[in-house]
């Protein structure tokens, strides 16, 4: 993979001071900040919603059934049949209610690790970095009294209260989007790990957080995007290296993307939105 021109120590071309990265563990499976253990914590989540997915299916099979019959229509039409029951007939894949009953506690140990990555890349995430930890604090704290993710929301809801300043709610869709930029960022690196490192956090930030900033913060992400470690750093510090960083890079954004729309579901099901 190629560098970024950034000096292990923390120094980039022209003098710019960086933040040091800490060190890797020597042992990559003890590792709690590992790449690997990321994306077993979501690929677990994942799972739990697929659990809640055959509950509801075991329930409504019959009715289900029905419907996917009289949609088939003419013969030959089984097979598209059975994917739009699987997507939704949307071409999707359908996560709606699925992260109703998701543990509030396991979603936020779950999102806990992603603040290594926010760390991992510098002073240019230091802002969405410390607001995506302060928000994980939340909802751990919210964990202890609440269940689920589904009546967490719930609780907000009936409170009036979705869209007051530091509601769970609130903070869990500003975790949302910390785990859509992590997500969009290795989807890039899988796209072409020879590219820069912060070509493709810059085209992650711009695609996430951008709107959501303001042009302060904007320039300082800028100009912070220059002191980025290389990909192959980046991702030695998540204790992978050229021979082993795909499997799990991969598996961390098929369970996040997975995990992320059936919470997006929660705000969608609600008529709240995601952009505000």
């Amino acid at each position: 993979m190629a560098g970024d021109g950034v000096a292990e120590g923390g120094i980039v071309d022209g003098g710019v001071a960086t933040a040091a990265i800490p060190p890797a563990s020597t042992t990559q499976g003890e590792d709690q900040r590992s790449l690997r253990v990321l994306a077993k914590r979501f690929g677990t989540l994942r799972s739990a919603m697929d659990a809640a997915k055959s509950d509801k299916s075991d329930v409504t099979s019959d009715a289900a059934a029905a419907a996917a019959a009289a949609a088939a229509g003419a013969a030959g039409a089984d097979a598209d049949s059975e994917a739009k029951a699987e997507t939704g007939g949307g071409g999707k894949p359908n996560f709606a209610g699925q992260a109703e009953k998701v543990s509030v506690a396991e979603f936020a140990h779950a999102c806990d690790g992603i603040s290594r990555l926010f760390s991992l890349l510098g002073v240019a995430f230091a802002f969405a970095g410390k607001d995506f930890t302060e928000k994980v604090k939340d909802l751990t704290a919210a964990g202890k009294e609440l269940s689920t993710l589904g009546a967490m929301v719930d609780a907000d809801v009936s409170k009036g209260a979705v869209k007051v300043q530091n509601s769970h709610t609130r903070n869990l869709l500003r975790v949302l989007r910390g785990l859509d930029m992590m997500r969009r960022l290795f989807c890039y690196i899988l796209e072409d790990c020879t590219k820069p490192l912060r070509e493709h956090a810059s085209r992650a930030y711009n695609e996430v957080f951008s709107a959501h900033h303001s042009w302060a913060i904007r320039s300082l992400v800028a100009a912070g995007m220059y002191a980025l470690p290389s990909t192959d750093s980046f991702l030695h510090h998540l204790g992978e290296d050229e021979e082993s960083w795909r499997e799990p890079s991969s598996e961390f954004v098929s369970s996040v993307t997975d995990v992320a729309a059936a919470v997006e579901d929660l705000f969608v099901s609600r008529d709240l939105g995601l952009h505000w």
